[in-house]
């Protein structure tokens, strides 16, 4: 690693070169170099980022496959509904929902650089609501009852048979499966149906062919479930103050309670001398 000059935080470069074994077919030098990154990652204790990327002095842009978050914002007819439908959740399930939504919002974040992750945070989305919404013998149940309650048959693919889909889904929750335990990327066949635009395509596993469903068509799959819950659940009414649900979780979240180790008066600057800690 060569460190290089900069303005903002501290860079290098990572180099090494490409060298074929005989008989060597192919190389993924990029994926290389990030796998490495992840070691000094840990090794260093430190947020490592590969802003770019160049194989024998020809750049190569990461690849930008999810065409979906890239054009104008264009909010649903019914988002003050909406708005007003979760705000009238109870309080179980408000928080549950915004979990569910962060979640999600992670997964978009990652899916260009670590679709992988992105799929397992888009399946915990769903779990993490259908283990209270659509409860089942396990995890994977309840995933599966959730999305079949909820998503549209438009977006699961309307000319796929229900068998079809869930396979499909099955599959996606396995790759979930192998990801946390087993360290296990989605396979290729996935990535490259995201690249065609396509829900799914054929490959083979130990000579046996399936179906790999992108993670772009789950993505959407995710989306449209989220969404639709919120439309179809029983809500009560909104509190008056519809951000007062917001206020008191974002405060749940800040606020932590303490043994003082003297008389304390509002507005009073603390030390960790004035608190129990230990």
């Amino acid at each position: 690693m060569k460190p290089i000059p900069t303005s903002v935080g501290e860079q290098a470069i990572l180099e090494f070169k490409d060298q074929w074994a005989e008989g060597q077919q192919a190389s993924h030098p990029v994926q290389e170099g990030k796998l490495l990154l992840s070691w000094l990652a840990v090794v260093l204790r430190s947020r490592l980022s590969v802003e770019a990327a160049e194989i024998g002095n020809v750049s190569s842009p990461p690849e930008r496959p999810y065409k979906q978050f890239l054009g104008p914002i264009e909010p649903p007819a019914d988002i003050q509904e909406l708005f007003d439908r979760l705000c009238g959740l109870d309080d179980k399930l408000f928080r549950t929902y915004l979990r569910a939504c962060d979640l999600y919002h992670l997964a978009t974040q990652v899916m260009d650089d670590r679709p992988s992750l992105a799929n397992f945070l888009l399946v915990s989305s769903i779990e993490c609501l259908g283990t209270i919404v659509t409860p089942g013998d396990g995890f994977g149940q309840s995933f599966l009852k959730f999305v079949r309650t909820y998503c549209p048959k438009t977006v699961l693919g309307e000319r796929m048979s229900d068998a079809e889909w869930n396979g499909l889904l099955s599959k996606i929750y396995e790759y979930r499966s192998q990801y946390a335990h087993g360290g296990k990327d989605v396979p290729v066949a996935a990535l490259l149906a995201d690249k065609l635009g396509l829900p799914w395509v054929k490959h083979f596993v130990g000579g046996k062919e399936e179906p790999a469903p992108s993670v772009s068509w789950f993505e959407s799959v995710v989306h449209a479930s989220l969404v639709q819950f919120l439309r179809a659940v029983q809500a009560g009414p909104p509190p008056e103050r519809k951000r007062q649900k917001i206020i008191e979780l974002a405060l749940s979240s800040a606020i932590v309670h303490l043994r003082a180790r003297r008389p304390i008066t509002q507005g009073q600057l603390l030390t960790k001398d004035d608190i129990e800690l230990q």
